[in-house]
């Protein structure tokens, strides 16, 4: 889940383009210059949005930073502008670059949105923080900000969950580990958030398989996880349920699965 987001960023524009080719981007194109001339400045994001998702699709990440950071300075709503900085964000982390971009507007995005008063995006924004600091090694700083942002908002900390689960797994507390995903799980459920099922139950799978290798519970989890990773055409989630599985049938001598 969370910053493996640039693979679900990227299935959703792709499933865009093909669905209306690029006649959405003439489209988008031909409403921006619309909502320029009336200075409609919400719509002019909503344009722009869908101008992004066009070059994700084509893979011209470069083109949809431009963008991106274009939008950031159209509007006034610091909600709004809070949410393309997530964005950019993200596609920062999709052209394969360093953190550090990709933190410096997280940063910018979770103070903007303490201000709106927009407590999911808020605890969102920092549950991507603390994610990039437990890819980076850090597990203090990733298990500090993640807590406070459960504190904040527990009903929408589902990537900060995410990451505390991956934290008590690292450091060697698999029942810890479990108990955090099951209530990532029951609250991406509740949400219809498939991603963030996936990502609980890859957690659920690998916390249980290093407890008994040949688990059939754990392999479920496993199961589970491999299918939804496909479902919502995450390739690095896919590739980790296949490395779990693949592990787990090994130690039953189950060679053939």
């Amino acid at each position: 889940m969370a910053v493996a987001a640039p693979e679900e960023t990227l299935a959703k524009a792709k499933a865009l383009l093909q669905e209306q080719g690029l006649a959405k981007a003439e489209e988008a194109r031909a409403l921006l210059r619309e909502v320029r001339e009336r200075g409609d400045k919400d719509k002019q994001v909503d344009a722009i949005k869908m101008l992004i998702d066009i070059h994700l699709a084509k893979k011209e990440q470069s083109e949809a930073v431009q963008l991106a950071e274009q939008a950031v300075g159209v509007t006034d709503d610091k909600s709004k502008k809070a949410k393309m900085l997530t964005l950019l964000a993200t596609i920062h982390l999709g052209k394969g670059e360093g953190p550090q971009d990709a933190v410096k507007s997280l940063e910018k995005a979770q103070a903007m949105f303490k201000e709106a008063g927009d407590k999911a995006g808020e605890v969102e924004a920092m549950g991507m923080i603390a994610q990039l600091s437990l890819e980076g090694g850090d597990m203090d700083a990733a298990m500090k900000v993640a807590r406070e942002a459960v504190g904040i908002a527990p009903d929408a900390a589902m990537t900060a969950m995410h990451t505390i689960a991956q934290v008590e797994l690292h450091r060697g507390n698999p029942t810890a580990a479990i108990e955090q995903a099951t209530e990532m799980l029951t609250l991406c459920k509740d949400k219809g958030n498939e991603a963030g099922q996936a990502s609980a139950s890859l957690v659920m799978a690998n916390s249980i398989l290093s407890m008994d290798g040949s688990s059939l519970e754990g392999l479920k989890c496993g199961r589970e996880a491999l299918a939804l990773f496909q479902k919502v055409g995450d390739v690095f989630g896919t590739q980790s349920a296949l490395h779990t599985l693949a592990n787990g049938y090994f130690a039953r001598s189950d060679l053939e699965e």
